[in-house]
């Protein structure tokens, strides 16, 4: 019972500890995810915050554009009405205004449609390549908590094998029966701590 008990504490003392830091490093881990979690989330909202403005910018220049298109139309409207012996040269210069502002305008609405687009795919781009270098070091990390716990499985069957030499060296043959119960057991014992540091 004394052989028992030293083993167990021996045991005790080689893998307690390495599960103790297991377990640390995954709450640390956890706790990095739940941060990745929020900024993504915090990156979307902004990402929706930027939408929204896109949204109410393009709202206010179709409202711009209705406007001078009232206006314009109105001021042709009277210049045909005051001027009707000048209609000709009045309404090629009119078209020519008209046609310019058009121009104009379509080339701004053009130019700030491209260069939201391009802020979007470059906020997109970025949070790409954050969210695979988070992956590729939480894969890291994991397979380093593998790797430890191969080691330890290792450690667990290397003490298994000098457990069975030591009791073949000390068992007396009348002692063979209570030894085979204590080493099912003690197989047991070492089985549940497979399990657990799996």
């Amino acid at each position: 019972m004394e052989i028992k008990e030293a083993i167990r504490a021996a045991l005790q003392e080689l893998i307690v500890p390495e599960l103790n830091h297991i377990r640390q490093e995954q709450s640390q881990m956890k706790t990095q995810l739940e941060a990745v979690h929020k900024r993504l989330d915090d990156l979307n909202a902004h990402l929706l915050d930027q939408s929204r403005r896109i949204d109410a910018i393009r709202e206010e220049l179709t409202q711009r554009i209705e406007s001078v298109r009232e206006e314009l139309t109105q001021r042709v409207e009277k210049v045909r009405e005051e001027l009707t012996q000048r209609i000709d040269g009045v309404r090629d210069e009119m078209t020519q205004c008209i046609h310019g502002v058009r121009g104009e305008l379509t080339q701004s609405i053009q130019s700030v449609r491209e260069e939201l687009g391009q802020r979007i795919e470059n906020v997109r781009g970025e949070l790409t390549q954050r969210i695979e270098d988070v992956r590729t070091d939480l894969g890291r990390r994991i397979e380093k908590n593998n790797e430890r716990i191969d080691r330890t499985n290792e450690r667990i069957e290397e003490t298994n094998k000098n457990i069975n030499r030591l009791y073949e060296v000390i068992v007396r043959r009348e002692e063979h029966v209570n030894l085979e119960q204590r080493v099912m057991k003690l197989e047991e014992d070492v089985a549940e701590l497979k399990r657990l540091v799996a």
